[in-house]
């Protein structure tokens, strides 16, 4: 049926599943939860192929959701402490 599987990661996080790996074709991550752990930013991630991540790039190129320098800066400091704290 050509259909898509995407997949909600959003509580298991990539540290714990990687759906990626059993077929999904996107994976959406959401860094606002276990990824920050603190809730100080506001962000998500999208993973997959590399064909439909150009067209989301696109996409977002051109309208404009973006994560701030700074909110990256803090996730980056908050992926050294992930298999910690799940």
């Amino acid at each position: 049926h050509n259909l898509l599987l995407i997949i909600d990661n959003c509580f298991a996080t990539p540290y714990l599943q990687n759906p990626i790996a059993f077929g999904a074709d996107l994976v959406i991550h959401s860094a606002t939860k276990l990824i920050d752990g603190q809730g100080r930013v506001l962000g998500g991630v999208t993973i997959g192929k590399s064909d439909l991540i150009r067209e989301i790039y696109l996409f977002s190129r051109n309208t404009g959701p973006a994560l701030s320098p700074f909110n990256a800066w803090v996730l980056s400091k908050s992926l050294e402490t992930l298999s910690v704290r799940v």
